[in-house]
């Protein structure tokens, strides 16, 4: 007569499981950078927080002016190979390039 009861707990959802999953990363990345935060902010020397700025932003601005370059060229094959496919569609002509 003495009947126990064991309660089967819902399988974790999709989230859940990403959520544990991502749990451990997430914190301790969230720590490092508390921490490099944190002792960057209590030096008194700054020179060589200011070198690391200095050694980085040529490479920003090499970047910006790689992405200003290239948009135009991938925004006109864009054009051009949505076109095509238009023209494709409606009318059903095979291009041949080359």
């Amino acid at each position: 007569m003495n009947e126990t009861k064991t309660e089967q707990k819902p399988a974790p959802t999709r989230f859940q499981r990403l959520k544990m999953r991502m749990m451990k990363p997430v914190t301790a990345t969230m720590i490092a950078v508390t921490t490099m935060v944190s002792s960057a902010s209590a030096a008194t020397n700054f020179s060589a927080v200011v070198d690391v700025i200095d050694g980085i932003t040529p490479i920003f601005s090499s970047l910006k002016d790689l992405i200003v370059a290239a948009v135009p060229v991938i925004l006109t094959i864009a054009v051009v190979t949505a076109l095509i496919a238009f023209i494709k569609r409606i009318f059903g002509i095979s291009f041949k390039l080359g």
